[in-house]
């Protein structure tokens, strides 16, 4: 069904405040200038339960190892703690317990910054006497606890409770406090592959009613609190390539760690990182919908409760490693990443150095990294480039980190198309009439060999795996007696596993859960229409993905869209995920942080503002292009304003139609108009065929390549002239009516 969606033209040249401020990150000098503050970590990571009915989780010791050694690097400068199976102290109630107190707390003076984590099992109790509407505590649970539990004493897991009384101590000394729960059940909390970190919950009632303190909120008080799961739901995790290291790591904290990989924390707000996170996780198709708790200052804040800064240019010192060999003071934990291009300058005037020296990275460590010298001026060659520890380079371009989009798993042909076809019109009918008979049919041998020979061809947004545990969709056949054919389309895993809970219960599933079915009297024929349909899938996971130079609500673009349901005069600005709904209208606003809107005197005077929706079907809807009271000469440098409106002004708002369910709205702010337009139009997955590609420019061939054909090798380099964003809602028929009860 088509789009009935009544949604006006969207395009601006609105002031935009771009200071690039040039800045050294903390890892870039030899003896960087000590924090005014310390920085205190406690992690721990629980793999071997005590307990016999406690499953070994392989993810904890690989959450804690990579996580420690980031928050070490010199750009984190933590102290860090660890509390696992190979401690010496043991990760008991307890031990945890006291460790939180002496360590995030006792060893900390107002305006330290403590850092709390916990990867293992996750779990909750019966309380009658619970403040919680389902009257249990959720909990994490220790290295000692144990099931079944019939008192008091035998219960060893740390309530939710109780861990937000410790926590307010922290508040309550002026310690900056954030605390990451990497469990099931941790959103009340102020998981083979895909394992879950849920353990038996503890039904005998605990009857303890929350004491005064423990009513008190420390996310309300200055605290910042990730979980990594609502209350209701699991978590889990996978495979994954971290900073080198290929292991099982749970979904949140890898997330987490990509997303720090791509851009040091002082450059994101609580709330930006948040929204990548949960952006990657979706655009993964993961069932679990993490949380984040904290009050509006400290959602402004970096995720250490300290002020953001300004992403400026990168500018790295060379150093020697211990082979005495140079290298870069700078690394994954700076945003450097391979293939980043740097100019050698002039540290006095903050200019190119009269013998200009150009230079790639080779290999981006965590802190350090490997570089070859490409060419200098006509008077530096690779030979004579005289490089030496000291000399600053400053970052010339923005590399984004090539990574597949999406990760589809193919199953393994054992019959015939014939043979097939034969075994499964003998199978009984299963599921509904709309799946057909026997759903989660392999391929044939035939078609399993051209799917094999479509996907040999470079195709970096879409990565078949082996291993079925870690796609994020799986081909599935099912047979139609009616043609006495098969019939296959790519189904997002979660659908199809009935043990990855809380895909029903999300409140948002930003990808969608199959495509079309495809069938076809050949089987070149059906390959290549599954191929373009997986293109597709990894073109709207690759745009959920997406990450920019600039940052909205930046000081170098100080504005966010916001998405405003409109009732008369009143304004309800939607949060993530909320629903919008057919009878209502919709404005779309680029709002300022009063705090960064100031004339810093570098402004670029023309910016083009794009939203694109991606619909329920996949489909990308590029929302128009006006040009609205004249451009730039309407607004004041000295007194640029609060707010554009891009909708609703002139009661050009926005309805939703058919069809409902996840919408994807991407801000895109550039400071030209894409030479293709047309990028931001594109089929769905219950679509046709793919766009094709237009004119060649180096941000639009970025956004093509978000999930398309490309033969490209490497990181891929942009401008770093634009910003990007995204908003994933849920569309609806009509808003339920509320029953009034007359008492």
């Amino acid at each position: 069904m088509k789009r009935s969606k009544k949604i006006v033209a969207i395009a601006f040249a609105p002031l935009l405040l771009l200071a690039l401020l040039e800045i050294l990150p903390h890892s870039l000098a030899k003896n960087p200038a000590p924090r005014p503050e310390k920085r205190r970590a406690l992690l721990v990571g629980i793999s071997k339960y005590e307990g016999a009915l406690f499953p070994k989780l392989e993810y904890p010791p690989n959450d804690v190892a990579r996580l420690a050694e980031l928050l070490r690097s010199p750009e984190y400068g933590f102290t860090v703690t660890l509390l696992t199976d190979d401690s010496p102290q043991k990760p008991t109630r307890e031990n945890i317990l006291k460790a939180i107190q002496k360590v995030l707390i006792d060893d900390a003076e107002p305006g330290d910054v403590s850092l709390f984590y916990f990867s293992g099992h996750g779990s909750s109790v019966k309380n009658s006497l619970s403040d919680e509407s389902d009257h249990r505590d959720e909990t994490i649970v220790p290295m000692d606890a144990v099931r079944p539990v019939t008192n008091r004493a035998e219960f060893k897991d740390i309530r939710d409770k109780e861990i937000a009384e410790i926590f307010d101590r922290a508040v309550d000394k002026g310690v900056k406090l954030t605390a990451i729960f990497d469990s099931c059940h941790s959103g009340s909390i102020a998981r083979g592959e895909e394992q879950t970190k849920e353990i038996e919950e503890a039904d005998f009632d605990i009857n303890l009613a929350p004491t005064e303190a423990q009513k008190i909120k420390p996310e309300d008080r200055g605290a910042l609190i990730i979980t990594a799961a609502e209350d209701y739901q699991q978590a889990s995790g996978g495979t994954y390539q971290l900073n080198g290291h290929e292991a099982k790591y749970s979904h949140l904290t890898a997330e987490l760690l990509q997303t720090l990989y791509e851009a040091p924390a002082d450059r994101l707000s609580a709330n930006d990182l948040f929204r990548r996170i949960t952006a990657r996780l979706t655009a993964a198709g993961r069932t679990q919908t993490p949380t984040l708790a904290a009050d509006t200052q400290r959602l402004d804040e970096d995720i250490f409760g300290e002020p953001v800064k300004p992403a400026g240019k990168l500018r790295v010192p060379v150093t020697a490693n211990n082979e005495n060999r140079l290298v870069l003071a700078a690394g994954v934990a700076d945003g450097l990443v391979d293939g980043a291009e740097l100019y050698r300058i002039d540290p006095a005037s903050g200019k190119a150095s009269p013998l200009q020296v150009k230079i790639v990275v080779k290999h981006a460590g965590l802190s350090l990294s490997e570089f070859e010298v490409v060419r200098g001026d006509g008077r530096a060659t690779p030979a004579d480039a005289h490089i030496a520890v000291g000399d600053i380079f400053e970052q010339s371009s923005w590399v984004m980190k090539r990574e597949p989009n999406l990760t589809v798993w193919i199953p393994p042909a054992r019959l015939r198309e014939a043979e097939l076809i034969k075994t499964a019109a003998a199978l009984p009918r299963t599921g509904t009439a709309k799946l057909g008979r026997s759903i989660d049919l392999p391929p044939s041998m035939e078609l399993r060999k051209e799917l094999d020979a479509n996907f040999k061809t470079d195709f970096p947004s879409v990565a078949v795996t082996t291993n079925r545990d870690a796609a994020t969709y799986i081909l599935s056949g099912r047979y139609k007696p009616e043609t006495g054919k098969i019939e296959y389309a790519w189904i997002l895993r979660s659908q199809l596993d009935p043990g990855i809970k809380g895909s029903k219960n999300s409140p948002v599933r930003s990808l969608p859960p199959l495509t079309d079915w495809v069938s076809g009297d050949a089987a070149k024929t059906t390959a290549g229409e599954l191929k373009t349909l997986a293109l597709k899938l990894g073109k709207i996971s690759g745009w959920l993905k997406l990450r920019s130079p600039i940052d909205v609500g930046s000081a170098e673009f100080p504005y966010r869209l916001e998405i405003r349901e409109r009732t008369g005069t009143a304004r309800k600005v939607l949060e993530f995920g909320q629903p919008m709904y057919k009878d209502k209208d919709y404005e779309f606003v680029l709002v300022a942080d009063p705090s960064k809107l100031k004339n810093n005197g570098v402004i670029l005077t023309e910016f083009s503002v794009y939203v694109m929706e991606i619909d329920s079907t996949g489909a990308g809807h590029n929302l128009g292009f006006t040009e609205r009271n004249g451009g730039m000469e309407n607004f004041s440098a000295e007194n640029p304003p609060q707010q554009i409106v891009l909708s609703g002004d002139n009661g050009d708002t926005v309805r939703m139609g058919e069809p409902y369910g996840t919408e994807i709205f991407v801000l895109l702010v550039t400071d030209r108009p894409l030479l293709n337009a047309g990028l931001l139009e594109f089929d769905g997955v219950r679509g046709q065929s793919l766009t094709g590609r237009g004119a060649f420019d180096p941000l639009d061939d970025l956004l093509q390549q978000a999930g398309v054909k490309t033969t490209a090798r490497g990181n891929l380099t942009s401008p770093d002239t634009w910003a990007v964003q995204q908003l994933i809602m849920t569309s609806k028929d009509a808003e339920p009516k509320t029953t009034v009860r007359n008492n």
